[in-house]
């Protein structure tokens, strides 16, 4: 072989060979386009459409697709390509609105132990378009950047970013806390965390001026909070001890020692495990997630004055937990008992005392004018 054509040999093998260097290296760079588009905001809901491209002649597979909120916390949504929540997707839904893609097996791109372009399983050329839907009473007030991502492999795509202001009229006052990602205590806003988390990142402690839900029956002490963390932090959460403190004045017509600590599920107050301590002034439950938080307790049933001259005393409602000394509360339903009722157990109560102690006075009467009766009959005979 002549030395002339043995170089352009040479020269050909060695742009093959950088050409396949950049293909496994570089990867497709057109193989997946995302995008969202700007949110749409109605009452406390506000909305984007994601859209994810699949570029032509490629098979590609994701398992999982994650929505990026940047701002006063850093929160990463994990969804599945069906839309399914994975994680840290509390005030987040997803819904897939279409799909014009198949998966299956063809010529595509393929990562793993076999990295390159052969016959490989994933999607096909097509879309897939998602509804994302935001509840900003999950999340804190401020600016945040969006975007949306999903991994090949080493190769991270991402969309462009869209920018979202989040504001609430509900906050009084919010503060965020560097945590360092080793056991220690927060106090802020009325509050102390006892935390216990391996990952580092910020913790933002927000005070409401009232409940952000409606609809709950039970009494609260005016106390709410909206709790949430970094995603570092939130993802190596164990469990975390929140303490809430109040004054006398916050339990005003309630009964304290009923006090305890609930936090929002997305559809109704929940109650949490925990207690309170009526000296100090503090109730506490165990978590291993933050959320919005809220302290609630029994009303206390007060007396009142009688205006209506039914000898009730007042009106005074008094309930009887063990009429019958067998430790059960109430009726035969379960029920407590109001004597005061006008059909209830206190007029049959009555009824029975007034019929036994007129029993018993008829029957000194009769014994007592027998013995008159007696009397003037011997006198006067």
């Amino acid at each position: 072989m002549s030395r002339q054509k043995f170089g352009k040999n040479a020269v050909g093998m060695v742009l093959t060979g950088f050409v396949l260097f950049l293909l496994v290296f570089a990867g497709p760079t057109n193989a997946l386009n995302l995008s969202l588009t700007g949110f749409a905001i109605s009452g406390n809901s506000l909305s984007t459409t994601a859209t994810i491209n699949v570029a032509s002649n490629d098979r590609i597979k994701f398992n999982e697709i994650k929505l990026n909120l940047n701002g006063p916390v850093d929160k990463v949504c994990k969804f599945s390509v069906d839309g399914t929540a994975i994680s840290g997707c509390e005030g987040v839904t997803i819904n897939l609105l279409s799909q014009t893609t198949e998966f299956g097996y063809g010529n595509g791109f393929g990562y793993g132990y076999n990295y390159g372009y052969g016959y490989n399983q994933g999607y096909s050329n097509g879309a897939f378009t998602y509804e994302i839907l935001l509840d900003s009473n999950h999340f804190i007030s401020g600016t945040y950047s969006v975007s949306l991502s999903t991994d090949l492999g080493s190769n991270e795509y991402f969309s462009s970013s869209e920018s979202l202001s989040i504001t609430s009229t509900n906050v009084a006052s919010s503060e965020t806390n560097a945590y360092a990602g080793t056991n220690s205590v927060i106090n802020s806003q009325g509050l102390t965390l006892d935390m216990n988390s391996a990952g580092s990142g910020n913790v933002v402690v927000t005070r409401l001026n009232s409940n952000p839900f409606s609809g709950f029956s039970i009494p609260s002490i005016g106390k709410f909070f909206q709790i949430d963390a970094d995603q570092q932090v939130l993802d190596n959460m164990g469990t975390t001890k929140i303490t809430v403190h109040y004054n006398d004045a916050d339990v005003a017509g309630i009964d304290e020692s009923t006090l305890r600590l609930y936090f929002w599920n997305g559809a109704t107050w929940e109650v949490v495990n925990g207690g309170i301590d009526t000296v100090a002034n503090e109730v506490w439950a165990f978590t291993n997630h933050f959320s919005t938080w809220g302290a609630f307790g029994t009303a206390v049933v007060e007396d009142e004055e009688d205006n209506d001259d039914d000898g009730n005393y007042g009106g005074r409602r008094n309930i009887i937990t063990d009429i019958t000394g067998d430790n059960e509360t109430g009726n035969s339903n379960g029920e407590p008992i109001d004597i005061t009722s006008e059909n209830g157990f206190f007029s049959t109560i009555t009824g029975a005392v007034i019929g036994t102690t007129a029993g018993r006075l008829s029957v000194a009467l009769v014994f007592v004018l027998g013995i008159l009766g007696t009397l003037l009959f011997r006198r006067f005979r």
